[in-house]
């Protein structure tokens, strides 16, 4: 059915007409499991034109229905797509829905967060934005890049409520779904979402899904299993410990297998968040011999739970060059020549085998 509209689009010399006009310039942006997005231009203005391409199903085609006439019907938001109208493409005796949107830049999908603050940036939008449709009554159920469109301005719109969970209080009722029908992605959706059948959709599977966001966002990658990667061992231009270590905490609750041990709302997340930066934090010394033992696992993992002697020079060049002082609290790293304990300040390794303490030279022969 896709090929049927993509065959129609070139054979009309990229052009289609609806009831609203007509589309020319049509260029395919993307396509998913059951539809195609086209940039076009409408009245010499740029647009983007989502359309259904397998319609086999009536219940695909009120889903499409929904995200149209459901999205219209919230509160005018940045944060969240912008739609213009809903028609109908007719090729033959088919009928093809089509929603006419505001044309974006591009995705998320492929995007590397470099600095601090363009994580920081992304971490706000998805809490404000995530929060905005909680508070409407909606469930996304669908949150990974992909879906998260960015303007020319360099700003994020949450796109695609295709699946989302729209309460019956505040929304009418295009279509229920099913028990056995399979929703959402595999790679950003809480598990229960793909493994558990006649679940009622819940906002602590969006929270999870925020969170793996974050997580993918800083780490560039996803989190399953155990030993999550921590946010301190990204490197990431001027960053805000404190508040990375925040968010390590709050990303951890969020992203639990079990539902009843994640955050209930979107909000909730964010006030934790805020009472972390809040509170004045007491370092645990634990935590940051862990800290310390990481980065030098990391450069010899032969040391890891065992007790080792090294007099290789290599080996120790190796574990100075990968320990990152700035990593660590306030005057928690600290250096002793015998007369008294020294905060180290300065910390780098140089090629030539030299280690720079403050002021001073470390020579390893």
């Amino acid at each position: 059915m896709k090929k049927e509209v993509r065959d129609y689009i070139k054979e009309e010399n990229n052009e289609i007409e609806l009831m609203l006009g007509k589309f020319t310039n049509l260029k395919i942006i993307g396509e998913g499991g059951n539809g195609l997005v086209y940039s076009a231009e409408f009245l010499g203005e740029p647009v983007a034109l989502k359309i259904l391409g397998e319609t086999n199903q009536t219940s695909k085609k009120s889903r499409f229905k929904a995200e149209f006439f459901n999205t219209m019907k919230l509160t005018e938001n940045k944060l969240i797509v912008k739609y213009y109208d809903y028609d109908l493409l007719m090729i033959g005796d088919h009928s093809y829905p089509v929603i006419v949107m505001k044309k974006y830049i591009s995705s998320c999908k492929g995007k590397r967060f470099q600095s601090f603050n363009d994580v920081k940036k992304f971490v706000d939008f998805l809490f404000e934005g995530m929060s905005f449709l909680h508070e409407m009554g909606i469930v996304h159920r669908d949150l990974k890049p992909e879906n998260i469109l960015i303007d020319k301005d360099g700003n994020y719109c949450i796109s695609d409520l295709g699946i989302a969970h729209f309460d019956t209080n505040n929304f009418p009722e295009f279509y229920k779904t099913v028990q056995n029908e399979r929703l959402a992605n595999y790679a950003f959706s809480a598990p229960e979402c793909l493994s558990e059948k006649g679940i009622s959709p819940n906002k602590n599977m969006d929270v999870y899904s925020v969170g793996q966001l974050i997580q993918w966002a800083i780490c560039g990658s996803l989190h399953k299993g155990t030993n999550r990667k921590r946010f301190w061992k990204c490197d990431l231009e001027y960053m805000d410990k404190d508040y990375l270590y925040s968010l390590d905490l709050v990303v951890d609750k969020a992203i639990s297998n079990n539902p009843q041990e994640r955050f209930d709302s979107i909000n909730d997340m964010r006030r934790e968040l805020c009472r972390q930066l809040k509170q004045k934090k007491v370092i645990d010394p634990f935590d940051e011999m862990q800290l310390l033992q990481g980065m030098i696992t990391d450069a010899y993992p032969e040391d890891y739970g065992e007790f080792t002697c090294i007099d290789d020079v290599q080996q120790i060049t190796a574990i100075l060059k990968n320990i990152k002082c700035s990593k660590f609290s306030e005057n928690s790293f600290w250096f002793n020549e015998g007369i008294g304990n020294n905060k180290i300040t300065r910390f780098e390794q140089f090629d030539n085998g030299v280690t720079l303490i403050n002021s001073g030279c470390l020579k390893i022969l």
